[in-house]
């Protein structure tokens, strides 16, 4: 799922709950996957990107993202 399904799909939730409550499930293995949260990162490294913990972080990222 990319960040512009993710936004549709977040409207979509957000107008059905001023309506009907309406329950979803399993959109953890869709919103938290590998791409979202490299993508993540890359966003919540700028401006730190020198910092000693963002350089160790990213040397092993897959697996830092991994165990989150």
């Amino acid at each position: 799922m990319n960040n512009l399904s993710f936004l549709k799909l977040s409207k979509t939730i957000n107008i059905l709950v001023g309506t009907i409550m309406k329950t979803y499930t399993n959109l953890y293995k869709n919103i938290f996957t590998l791409e979202n949260l490299k993508l993540a990162f890359e966003k919540a490294k700028k401006g730190k990107a020198k910092k000693y913990y963002v350089i160790k972080f990213e040397e092993n990222l897959d697996e830092e993202l991994k165990q989150l």
